[in-house]
């Protein structure tokens, strides 16, 4: 099963944590199409991070968190 991590790019661009970390992260990752834009929004996308399975999603989720980007911001899911 393949996992991701949801961010509301809106909630970390409103609080201002995180930013940085999270705009370095995201252009690395959409390179390597590991980044899927759910909804596009000018105040700030939602987007999917596919990770591996349910671990390396929860694992990316911790590493967000540690660099300032608000919990309410991230979601994890399982995809079947």
């Amino acid at each position: 099963m393949t996992a991701v991590l949801e961010v509301n790019e809106a909630k970390v661009l409103a609080t201002g944590c995180g930013v940085s970390w999270w705009l370095d992260y995201r252009s690395r990752f959409e390179r390597i199409e590991r980044i899927k834009i759910l909804t596009a929004s000018i105040g700030g996308d939602r987007v999917e991070v596919v990770c591996d399975d349910r671990e390396h999603a929860e694992w990316l989720r911790g590493q967000a968190v540690s660099k300032g980007v608000p919990r309410s911001a991230l979601k994890v899911r399982v995809q079947r």
